[in-house]
């Protein structure tokens, strides 16, 4: 008749298999608690609530149960936490809990369906929705004023970006004035060194020379005469020279006046060790005007041999300490007998000299000094002139 007998340890079974009946009716599932923190929040869930945490409240677990009790042991499950997990997690009814840990701000929707013991599942299964805050400093509000607030500092920035700029353009502006008017003066010394009375001075001399037959002093006086001219020339076009052209052309000049003025006096240059005169850059014709008015006004109406001495030494602030002895008349005996001749006004050389280098500290700032020191001797009568010139210098 069907009916199937298996003999076991202590008689046998009987069973007819058209009596098995499949069960073919989906579970109906069920949200039993949502807990957070491990504390229980909510046990009467329907389905579809919805759940707001903060963000330090990230560590939640919702447990759930599939309401078919034929032979419940078999029920199987999935879930899934959109946003959150990649794929279905499957369970069995030992292990009806879905456990997350450090989940970030942001909406998340659950879901669960579960089978019963014949693997009918339930499509549409059981949902809620978790929302978690994020903290105050990841909230709209917060970044929108954090970008305003980089907006107006950003601003502010570039405004006061602008107006150093503008500040900027103003000094430089000023510095080209000031260039300008350094320029200008260097202009005024070159046309100084090179003035006529020099110049017809000097080519008188040299028709001296040849009218007396002496062709060796005209020859050699019209060669450091145009080595003279040239240097002036090159130098007049640069704002620094170095040390070294400087004396050079100091050379030729002292040399020609020594010269014109019929070996009147003597010159020595004594350079410090220390110094190399082809690395130090300085601004050309700062030191002539002082020898220029040592020799015109100091010597030639000297019934003495004239004596020129030139030292120079570097500090320790980067500057460079020019001094110019002469055992001339003194300034004092000079101006007399300018005013006996009837010359009224001043060395111009001196007092451009003075002008440049008012200019020169405004330019740069630093250290240019001049200091004019009339000398005496043991009786009180002077016995000529020190001059002691600091000039700023750069290094090559």
């Amino acid at each position: 008749n069907g009916e199937l007998y298996f003999g076991g340890m202590n008689g046998f079974n009987v069973f007819h298999p058209g009596e098995i009946v499949q069960n073919r009716i989906p579970p109906r599932m069920a949200l039993t608690s949502f807990s957070v923190l491990n504390e229980v929040i909510d046990n009467d869930l329907e389905g579809g609530e919805v759940f707001r945490l903060k963000h330090t409240e990230n560590i939640f677990s919702i447990a759930f149960s599939a309401l078919d009790y034929t032979n419940p042991m078999k029920n199987v499950y999935r879930y899934r936490l959109e946003n959150y997990d990649e794929t279905w997690v499957y369970t069995d009814s030992r292990r009806r809990v879905a456990d997350y840990r450090k989940v970030n701000p942001g909406t998340y929707r659950f879901t669960v369906t579960g089978s019963n013991n014949d693997g009918m599942w339930n499509l549409d299964g059981i949902s809620l929705t978790i929302i978690i805050h994020p903290p105050w400093w990841q909230t709209w509000i917060f970044r929108l004023t954090v970008l305003i607030l980089a907006i107006a500092l950003l601003w502010s920035i570039i405004f006061y970006r602008i107006k150093a700029i503008k500040r900027k353009h103003e000094v430089e502006k000023k510095m080209l004035g000031i260039e300008k008017q350094v320029f200008e003066l260097e202009q005024k010394a070159l046309q100084l060194q090179m003035n006529p009375h020099f110049i017809f001075n000097s080519l008188n001399a040299i028709q001296n020379f040849v009218l007396s037959n002496n062709t060796d002093k005209a020859v050699n006086y019209l060669a450091k005469f145009s080595h003279l001219m040239r240097m002036i020339l090159a130098n007049s076009t640069a704002s620094l020279i170095t040390l070294k052209d400087e004396l050079q052309a100091l050379t030729y000049y002292m040399d020609l006046e020594k010269l014109r003025f019929d070996d009147k006096f003597d010159y020595e240059i004594q350079i410090d060790v220390s110094i190399d005169p082809g690395f130090i850059l300085i601004p050309p014709m700062l030191l002539q005007p002082y020898i220029e008015n040592a020799i015109i006004h100091g010597f030639v109406n000297s019934p003495n041999r004239g004596r020129l001495e030139i030292f120079l030494k570097t500090n320790t602030r980067g500057s460079l300490h020019c001094t110019i002895l002469d055992n001339g008349i003194g300034r004092e005996k000079a101006i007399e007998i300018r005013v006996q001749s009837g010359i009224k006004r001043q060395p111009r050389g001196m007092i451009i000299t003075q002008e440049r280098i008012e200019i020169l500290n405004k330019q740069n700032r630093t250290g240019y000094a001049v200091k004019v020191t009339d000398l005496k001797d043991e009786d009180g009568k002077a016995s000529g002139t020190r001059v002691d010139l600091t000039i700023q210098y750069k290094e090559l």
